[in-house]
């Protein structure tokens, strides 16, 4: 084999053991970032949601002694008080007669990030299996092995340590004699 297709499938198999390794060992930590983030942008979402409805429910209250009319709706949805001189006519179901404050006010909520996807997150899933890494842990070490005894270039080894030339034992013959 020449040295050009030796280096080239050098290349080719560690290239291959060294993207097995990286995708077994990188994935599941950017799968876990990924999850954290999602995580911590769907609590900011509802952090500010109700931050917003604190601040809706503060006008409210700072608004209601000045508003009559306000005080009055609150007054009766929070209790069943009717002014003598209105007749109301008093719906049954008791789920709709009562209204806590929250519904009241409505607050617009905020946007919810989308959940992670995509085919990282699918494969760091996959990976999740024990097994399964351990496969390819092993996949890994063997297209390295491979690399490494069929396909290092030895020719350039050789020739910067060349082996000392081997003499056939002879005998002199006049040693001999």
């Amino acid at each position: 084999m020449d040295t050009l297709g030796r280096t080239v499938g050098f290349t080719v198999m560690g290239s291959l053991s060294l993207a097995i390794l990286a995708g077994v060992v990188l994935l599941p930590p950017y799968a876990r970032l990924t999850e954290a983030r999602y995580q911590r942008d769907c609590l900011q979402a509802r952090l500010a949601d109700q931050q917003t409805l604190i601040a809706v429910n503060d006008r409210l209250i700072r608004a209601l002694p000045q508003d009559d009319v306000m005080t009055r709706r609150l007054a009766r949805s929070q209790s069943e008080w009717i002014p003598a001189d209105e007749a109301v006519a008093i719906d049954l179901d008791p789920a709709r007669r009562r209204f806590a404050p929250s519904q009241i006010v409505t607050v617009t909520p905020h946007p919810r990030p989308a959940e992670p996807d995509g085919w990282v997150v699918q494969m760091a899933a996959k990976l999740q299996v024990p097994a399964r890494r351990a496969a390819l842990l092993l996949l890994a070490g063997v297209y390295m092995l491979v690399a490494l005894f069929l396909y290092a270039p030895r020719e350039k080894h050789r020739r910067a340590h060349p082996e000392p030339a081997r003499r056939s034992p002879t005998v002199s013959r006049t040693a001999a004699s």
